[in-house]
């Protein structure tokens, strides 16, 4: 009878064990009359011996130490209000409803191995993920894992708590509890490479690892990670809870073991991880592949190497004795046609080194001097149809667009950015009709992001006190951009001059802090052009002028009230006099940025950002018609204040300001027909 495999074992069986086992087995025969098949004996005495040893995590001896821990996730800037927990009460702990345990851990020296999983969006990319903690075992020791999952045939395959309408499809942390590790090599670990385009990591860790979890760096005297405990609901001050508690994956685990924090004690470090670079390997960065690839191309010039078939360059297995009457050769001239030559030369990196070094032979072959032009040529030839700028890649074209400067975090929780959002409501939006304001300034921004080939067809005017926090708020949607966004332009003539390059190359231009535009006012009928029309002349210094599409779309801020003036009838520009009530407040700035940008001109937290892009990418605008909006607002006269109305009055020379004074029916605002209509009607009342 053949053997079936019921349950696949992963541990190594100790001799002892192995022994045990047949020993069993033997006596389990003699002694059981009963008629069973060999393989359901074998069965249940693997399970009855090892089961012990599978996926079970092993008892721990808790030392003693205090837990730094806070029932929120936002916790107070000042550390003092910190709480503790005695280390052995952990597994004591309710973990029920909003007694939420959020882990505070400390710039410090030691702590526990940890990694966070939150876009594992498969039960395959799963299975890669418990592939490679498992490869760390050798030298991290025993794991921890615990999460949740939307999908149940997943919770059941890994034992994941299901969250029916949990946003993320599984979410898991992981803490290597049996060692510690130096909290600068954890960092080090999970390194990004500046350059993302290739990868992520400059170590070859598992690609869903989240690297925004490792604040683990002194930057002020408030520096910490918060990091969520498995069991925990997440929990906010004065909001209510979001229900997402996971639960411990291997049995006769404990809470404890998802603890990072560990005793900073120097006394002994048998368990501090030194040879993590064992099981973690650095990559190899570009430049350190070119060197390689180069080395390798003179091993193919000396014979040491050769090209297969597939390009890749292999060594030459050197084979010892071999007898010349064994080797077939033919003694005629090899001569490649076309397809053979292209197919040759498109093996090869279309670089000077291997025109001058690794093809050289082919200067040299029967071919002509026109015959090898002609094909080097056509090798490194690229054609295409057109060059297009659009979101979406076309075959045979180039495209100019080459993607946002972060990547989506797809979520339906909006809370990182909600105090962003609150920002550009409280200080853009101003103090009239705030609410107005901020859905139009708000829908105008995402019109780009969700359709980047796009003329909105208006200009936004942000005019405010310094320091009221205008430009922080634009500057972090235009980090957004990346390349495709000037944030910084400080001249009209740069942009609507005689020299316009600078108009072709971003989406989105911001002016910021330029002077009176009276003096330039001849440029006003130049913007007006350039903030409808998607297409223009170009032209830079000592090259011809061309006619391009210039997807190009404006915002300003600035201190001064006439930078860009408006005139009667203007509705290109919309005007926001921005809230000053935040100019100076050092504090509101600090906890604003602590989740965005912690350092002044430093680098922006991905998830914030990530987060931000995917609820501009998503937002329902439909219906938004910004000209419209500029319009609407210049027709309302019944309120005590009109941003449009009083920007265009005080555009107006003296002799239309004074029939404005004197003569309601040409006030701003009041449509022509409109007066018409009036004029009419007093002429009927006079006769």
């Amino acid at each position: 009878m053949s053997r079936q495999t019921i349950r696949n074992v992963s541990i190594t069986k100790s001799g002892v064990i192995a022994q045990e086992l047949m020993d069993k087995i033997i006596e389990k025969q003699e002694k059981n009359k009963i008629n069973k098949t060999f393989d359901e004996q074998d069965n249940k005495l693997l399970d009855d011996l090892l089961g012990k040893y599978v996926n079970e995590t092993p008892k721990r001896v808790i030392p003693e130490f205090f837990v730094k821990w806070y029932p929120v996730i936002d916790v107070p800037s000042d550390l003092k209000n910190i709480c503790t927990y005695y280390s052995t009460k952990i597994n004591d702990f309710t973990f029920n409803g909003s007694d939420a345990f959020n882990e505070v851990i400390l710039p410090d020296k030691y702590c526990h191995p940890y990694f966070d999983f939150d876009h594992i969006e498969s039960n395959e990319q799963q299975v890669s993920v418990i592939t490679w903690l498992d490869s760390l075992v050798s030298e991290f020791g025993q794991y921890s894992i615990g999460g949740y999952s939307n999908d149940p045939n997943i919770c059941a395959t890994h034992n994941l708590k299901y969250i029916t309408d949990a946003a993320k499809k599984i979410s898991i942390h992981v803490v290597f509890f049996e060692k510690q590790i130096q909290q600068a090599d954890m960092m080090e670990i999970v390194m990004k490479v500046g350059n993302q385009n290739t990868r992520r990591f400059v170590y070859d860790i598992n690609e869903f690892v989240d690297d925004s979890v490792y604040k683990l760096k002194h930057v002020s005297k408030s520096s910490r990670q918060i990091f969520r405990h498995i069991l925990s609901n997440k929990n906010y001050r004065g909001k209510e809870s979001i229900y997402i508690a996971g639960q411990l994956c291997k049995p006769n685990d404990q809470p404890f073991n998802q603890i990072i924090q560990c005793i900073q004690d120097d006394s002994s470090t048998d368990d501090v991880i030194s040879n993590w670079s064992n099981v973690i390997h650095k990559l190899p960065s570009l430049k350190e592949k070119e060197k390689t690839n180069a080395k390798r191309l003179v091993d193919v010039d000396n014979g040491v190497a050769e090209v297969a078939d597939d390009g890749k360059i292999i060594t030459k297995t050197h084979v010892k004795n071999i007898k010349i009457d064994d080797i077939d050769f033919d003694d005629n001239l090899i001569v490649f046609n076309k397809e053979q030559m292209m197919g040759l030369l498109n093996k090869f990196e279309r670089t000077f080194e291997n025109l001058e070094k690794t093809t050289a032979p082919i200067r040299y072959s029967p071919h002509t001097e026109e015959f090898s032009k002609e094909y080097y040529t056509e090798c490194k030839a690229f054609r295409y149809n057109e060059i297009i700028f659009q979101e979406k890649n076309k075959e045979g074209c180039i495209n100019m667009f080459t993607g946002f400067a972060y990547k989506e975090i797809q979520t339906n929780d909006f809370t990182r950015i909600q105090p962003f959002l609150n920002h550009i409501k409280n200080v853009l939006g101003g103090k009239g009709d705030t609410d107005q304001n901020y859905e139009y300034i708000i829908k105008w921004f995402v019109s780009i992001f969700q359709q980047v080939k796009l003329k909105i067809g208006t200009m936004m005017n942000f005019i405010g006190q310094q320091g009221c926090g205008k430009s922080f708020a634009i500057e972090i949607i235009y980090e957004l951009l990346g390349i495709f966004a000037l944030k910084n332009v400080d001249e009209l003539t740069k942009i609507f001059g005689k020299f316009n390059a600078l108009a072709a190359t971003a989406i989105l231009i911001n002016f910021n802090e330029i002077q009176d535009a009276t003096d330039s006012f001849y440029l006003q009928y130049k913007m007006k052009s350039a903030i409808t029309q998607a297409s223009g002349i170009v032209e830079r210094k000592g090259i011809d002028s061309v006619a391009s599409e210039i997807w190009s779309n404006f915002t300003c801020t600035c201190n001064d009230v006439n930078a860009i003036p408006a005139e009667k009838g203007y509705r290109r520009f919309q005007y926001f006099t921005c809230n000053s009530e935040f100019a100076g407040e050092r504090e509101y700035f600090q906890n604003l940025c602590k989740d965005i940008q912690p350092q002044k001109q430093g680098e922006y937290y991905e998830e914030f950002m990530g987060i931000l892009l995917y609820y501009f990418r998503t937002l329902d605008i439909q219906g938004f018609d910004a000209e419209y909006s500029i319009v609407q607002a210049s027709r309302n006269v019944n309120v005590i204040y009109n941003e449009q109305l009083e920007r265009q009055y005080t555009g107006l020379n003296q002799v239309d300001r004074f029939i404005v004074d004197n003569f309601p029916i040409f006030e701003i605002g009041v449509l022509i027909q409109q007066a018409d209509e009036n004029e009419t009607k007093l002429n009927q009342d006079d006769d």
